[in-house]
């Protein structure tokens, strides 16, 4: 079995853009086997990535065929229209947006973490969000090696995670303030430019965003329900990059030597230099840096850590392109087992 195109829905965004861009670069499809798909407002437009023109097409019922590979980089309501239809074409897709993370049938895939979960038989994933994918990235193997109790996530997350208006916005308000002019805001509730705003996502009414319980619940889902969990998450006036301050309890006693030993061999891991990474400095990298490693004197076997990971990388473009990848190694050998069979 062979998939015929790689449509890329969302392809205009900020992670849609990276999605191609990987795909290319991974050499996952030629250009000619991309379909760039993306609103209403942007059919027809002219788009190079990597070097390579796209026209944008429409995005509808009749898109997608059999053996498609489809790359949601959406909002949820459009996901949930148009997957079902995709898949009733009898279309591969992999979803971005938060609406099939928890479903108990479809697989939420952390890449570094649970990657053998992809198979042919399964037509639908969802790989976890740009905060779940990078602190069970770097909890995963501490989980295996200690046995995670329980963790708290405060996170400070960049204005990248919420789109490219609210990225343009948090430059012109920045702008508008130093020049000392008036500017109106059409994103952030509360003034972003030099300032953080406790509040990602609508608040419920147990108190928590509907980000923190996305948090929360993925990274239970991918490492195990039985992890109490809590997480606060922050917005910052950064434009890519997001950190998280996480602490963690585990069942087992360790060293601070021992955490360090299993950080340096988990894959997409990477101890900070100079003893924390910043926003700024991971930029362009899929990987999880790990610093501030310390211990949690209010509890016996309590541990803290800083991480800092590229959102349009890890838990959004690299995740989405890795599941894709994986999945095209899983039919190609299915191809070669069929081919020695005939």
């Amino acid at each position: 079995m062979k998939i015929k195109n790689i449509i890329v829905i969302g392809a205009t965004g900020n992670v849609g853009r990276k999605v191609v861009e990987f795909i290319l670069q991974r050499q996952l499809a030629k250009p000619e086997q991309l379909r760039l798909m993306a609103s209403t407002q942007s059919i027809g437009k002219q788009i190079s990535i990597a070097g390579v023109d796209f026209t944008i097409e429409a995005t509808d019922e009749t898109s997608f065929a059999k053996n498609d590979l489809c790359i949601f980089n959406t909002e949820s309501e459009i996901s949930a229209y148009y997957i079902p239809k995709a898949i009733a074409a009898g279309a591969y897709v992999i979803d971005s947006s938060s609406h099939y993370r928890l479903h108990p049938d479809v697989p939420l895939i952390i890449p570094p973490v649970n990657q053998g979960l992809i198979n042919i038989e399964q037509r639908l994933y969802a790989h976890a969000n740009c905060l779940a994918s990078p602190i069970a990235t770097a909890l995963a193997p501490l989980h295996q090696a200690f046995n995670v109790f329980k963790a708290n996530a405060v996170t400070y997350q960049s204005t990248s995670g919420a789109g490219k208006k609210p990225m343009d916005e948090c430059w012109q308000e920045t702008k508008s303030l130093i020049e000392q002019k008036s500017y109106t805001r059409t994103c952030f509730q509360r003034q972003i430019a030099f300032n953080v705003i406790p509040q990602v996502g609508g608040i419920r009414d147990d108190g928590y965003t509907f980000e923190e319980y996305k948090i929360i619940h993925e990274v239970k889902k991918v490492l195990g329900n039985d992890i109490l969990m809590t997480s606060t998450a922050v917005r910052v006036p950064v434009m890519i990059g997001h950190s998280i301050a996480l602490t963690v309890e585990f069942k087992k006693s360790f060293s601070l030597d021992e955490i360090k030993n299993v950080l340096k061999q988990a894959p997409f891991v990477q101890l900070s230099d100079n003893h924390y990474s910043t926003p700024v400095e991971v930029v362009g990298s899929d990987d999880v840096f790990v610093g501030r490693i310390k211990r949690d004197n209010t509890c016996e076997n309590g541990l803290h850590l800083w991480l800092c990971s590229d959102n349009l990388r890890r838990g959004a473009a690299t995740d989405a392109v890795e599941i894709a990848e994986r999945l095209l190694l899983c039919l190609d050998e299915r191809s070669k087992e069929n081919y020695k069979i005939a």
